[in-house]
């Protein structure tokens, strides 16, 4: 088959964050530039895709095509910046910073918002469909059944909310952790956390936060992995880091606590992971390789073998050190990555190989 690669310069609105994807017969890779920096990407239990922007929202069709039923034309908009999303059956929750300056005096404040599939607030959160939290800085949202829950970061405690579906606050609780931290991920039965050295320094080894409000080392005695994204399956958590200027894959035991690390790879080239996704036996890091400039797809199985063909790599230009990036994998195999900064963003689908 052959391998058609699409690169587009459009550009386009923000009310429409994106021109259409072109279609193309036998279709390998197709890209689209962004008109803001990308937060997150969530996938459908049809194929649909959303991919959220600092300002807002946009619903995709399966071949690509932007869904103009969703919102007004496609577009949803909300007034966040980097955004993080989180889907259950019939709703769509975003969190992020609200970029308000009558909140001032809380330094900033957070939103969670919640819209039905559509796009159409849900009038059970309010109004505007969000509930605010001055000072608290969200930076975990996973779906429930029971509603959001989110994780994150208040005057140096952590914070872990059960929100419930119509918006109330089901449970909320805040920890003092034995050092500055960052959260990594959260479930509704633990919330991983990463250590660091400073208000901007990186993040070294990690914690565990358990419902008894315990705080268990990950890895105990180790301080030399940077943790940068992590991902759940099957109960486990697997996920993306460096140490000593090499990007690792490793995996997080799910057992006995305290739970330790155990490298599955190492991955050759000077930069760093954007994100990170786990499908099955395989691993998918959104890695931006600093000294060539690019943004690189790789995977690797479950041995630590990296799987040399499409769609295990991919390159695109990066420019920027301080853009984002966001990786998703649909059930067709497809994969789907957002990518840059202010000035430069783009989305690109990468089906699977046949």
């Amino acid at each position: 088959m052959r391998r058609t690669i699409l690169l587009l310069a459009a550009t386009a609105a923000l009310t429409g964050c994106g021109a259409e994807l072109p279609l193309d017969p036998e279709p390998r890779v197709q890209s689209v530039a962004l008109e803001a920096r990308p937060g997150d990407v969530a996938v459908l239990q049809d194929g649909r895709f959303l991919v959220a922007l600092d300002g807002g929202i946009v619903r995709y069709l399966p071949d690509g095509a932007v869904d103009r039923t969703f919102g007004v034309d496609g577009f949803r908009k909300v007034d966040l910046v980097e955004p993080r999303l989180a889907v259950d059956l019939d709703r769509i929750y975003v969190s992020g910073r609200y970029p308000a300056i009558i909140f001032s005096d809380y330094g900033f404040v957070s939103r969670v918002m919640v819209f039905d599939l559509e796009g159409a607030a849900v009038e059970d959160w309010g109004p505007e469909g969000f509930r605010s939290f001055p000072g608290l800085e969200i930076q975990a949202i996973s779906p429930s059944l029971a509603g959001p829950i989110i994780a994150g970061i208040l005057d140096s405690q952590v914070v872990w909310a059960r929100l419930e579906r119509r918006g109330a606050e089901a449970a909320i609780e805040t920890y003092d952790p034995p050092e500055d931290v960052r959260v990594l991920a959260v479930t509704g039965r633990r919330v991983l956390l990463g250590s660091t050295a400073g208000p901007l320094g990186p993040m070294a080894a990690g914690y565990e936060l358990t419902m008894n409000g315990s705080f268990w080392p990950i890895g105990p005695g180790r301080r030399d992995l940077d943790i940068r994204r992590l991902d759940q399956t099957d109960g486990v958590f697997l996920g993306c880091g460096s140490r000593n200027g090499v990007t690792v894959v490793f995996r997080i035991s799910d057992g006995d606590l305290p739970s330790e690390i155990e490298d599955i790879a190492e991955l050759p080239g000077d930069g760093f992971c954007l994100d990170f996704v786990v499908d099955g036996s395989t691993s998918y890091v959104l890695f931006a390789d600093a000294t060539r400039g690019e943004v690189v797809v790789r995977s690797v199985d479950r041995l630590g073998r990296e799987l040399p063909a499409l769609p295990a790599r991919f390159s695109a230009p990066w420019t920027s050190s301080l853009g984002t990036g966001a990786l998703a994998r649909r059930a067709d195999g497809t994969l789907l990555f957002a990518f840059g900064d202010r000035e430069d963003a783009r989305l690109v689908m990468l089906e699977a190989a046949r």
